[in-house]
């Protein structure tokens, strides 16, 4: 099955819409900052990933092309991923020890790119800051200090050079926080596979098997050549706290508690689909300590889960989601982990609203990724967890998507459909993209015995 790829002229339109938002706030050029690291910003805008190097867009309110600055390496891979935009090397952004034949100096890129003196300079890097997180935050740049340095030293004042990050990632204005139509089939065919890749490792475990047994299943079923990050695979209830910690040669034991994760990438978009399960046909195959491990907590977390459903729509704020989403997990005495629900797109984390007193709103062609984890205060029964992804979409959006990949658009219907089966009804803007949404089966010896919704 062919996967829907970005247009030229989407990403044209990106350019224009930042542009836009930079004229707005009285901006004359943005220098966007990625690595091998954090290069979403810069994929978003141009399709560029590095690999190894650092790379910088410069986009100017002036200028009709952006440059792109890479490092040695990465100027052939960039004319094959990037469509016409100005590409030049500066040899300090290789990776350590590469030689060059000769210098270049940064503030003459910069200039190239557009950026003069006395204009106002954004830096867009990793992350954004408030008043809150500290007394200065637009002189805060998440931009390595040299880059910064040679912007200031262009623009001539060094409060002329603000952080502007939120243009990206903000919950309400953040041009990747609102999807397209051609980037949620994408997510889409990212959740497909990353369920098909978490049914197959579900369907395989049994006492003895190994974690990289199990990824080679998941593998098999579901090939991938990228991770947003490694599968969780951990088998064992004292393994649920290894955090991101890859497969290892650890083996699965009756009545433990298995954290399977399988996150593929699609053209760079995440997916992150994942249960928490116990190796076991039932309560009596579990020791006496973890026999209500069920009714006590995998059951609240679930009743959260299906609330945070029922209650997702269009223009619902963060605090009404996030209050829906806990009060069956705080009225049960657990402690809520993460927000219950975050952005997903070309990062599997790219921000998150659904918070106490959040008076952000839902919006048409925002992505969630519905993240439950809790750890319970009984150290035998460890960690709950699932996650899945969803989209919201208006009507002229899901007529998009219609229109774009009718084939998608069926396997969604089908999955609100069956999620309706289970008293699960979603508002017609939710759209599930996998098919383990809304169903969690806490025994893995018996995929029937599922949770229902009250």
């Amino acid at each position: 099955m062919p996967v829907m790829t970005i247009s030229d002229a989407e990403y044209d339109e990106r350019i224009d819409r930042l542009r836009d938002e930079l004229r707005s706030r009285n901006i004359d050029a943005a220098v966007i900052y990625g690595d091998e690291r954090s290069y979403e910003n810069v994929r978003y805008l141009c399709g560029f990933a590095p690999i190894f190097e650092m790379v910088l867009l410069i986009v100017s309110v002036d200028e009709d092309n952006p440059l792109l600055v890479t490092g040695l390496e990465g100027a052939d891979s960039a004319v094959l991923q990037t469509h016409g935009i100005r590409i030049l090397s500066y040899p300090p952004f290789t990776v350590q020890g590469m030689v060059s034949a000769e210098p270049v100096d940064l503030g003459d890129l910069l200039a190239i790119g557009g950026i003069r003196s006395g204009n106002r300079v954004a830096t867009i890097g990793t992350r954004y800051f408030s008043a809150h997180d500290m007394r200065a935050p637009l002189a805060a740049h998440a931009v390595p200090h040299f880059v910064v340095q040679s912007i200031i030293e262009m623009a001539g004042n060094e409060n002329l050079v603000v952080n502007a990050s939120d243009l990206m990632t903000d919950s309400e204005r953040g041009l990747r926080i609102r999807k397209s139509a051609a980037e949620i089939v994408i997510l889409e065919a990212a959740n497909d596979l990353a369920t098909t890749g978490l049914k197959a490792m579900q369907a395989a475990v049994q006492p003895g098997i190994t974690e990289t047994e199990l990824l080679g299943i998941a593998l098999s079923a579901a090939p991938t050549r990228v991770f947003s990050y490694w599968p969780i695979i951990h088998l064992g209830t004292d393994r649920q706290m290894a955090g991101m910690d890859g497969p290892g040669d650890y083996v699965a034991k009756a009545g433990e508690s298995c954290m399977l994760y399988y996150p593929p990438t699609v053209n760079g978009y995440c997916a992150n689909v994942g249960r928490v399960q116990v190796l076991a046909a039932g309560p009596r195959d579990l020791p006496p300590s973890r026999r209500d491990i069920v009714p006590d907590l995998f059951s609240p977390i679930f009743s959260g889960y299906v609330a945070l459903l029922r209650e997702l729509r269009l223009g619902v704020s963060g605090d009404r989601l996030w209050h829906a989403a806990t009060q069956p997990i705080v009225s049960a005495g657990l402690a809520t982990g993460y927000e219950p629900a975050s952005h997903v797109g070309l990062g599997e984390w790219e921000n998150t609203f659904v918070q106490q007193e959040s008076r952000v709103r839902t919006a048409s062609g925002m992505v969630l990724q519905a993240d439950f984890t809790v750890v319970s205060d009984n150290p035998s029964h460890g960690v709950g967890q699932i996650e899945d992804g969803f989209a919201l979409a208006d009507h002229q959006l899901r007529d998009e998507i219609e229109q774009l990949d009718a084939g998608m658009w069926a396997r969604v219907c089908e999955r609100r459909a069956r999620l309706a089966d289970r008293n699960i009804y979603l508002d017609e803007s939710v759209l599930p993209l996998g098919d383990l949404a809304g169903r969690w089966a806490p025994y893995l010896l018996d995929p029937t015995n599922e949770l229902w919704p009250d």
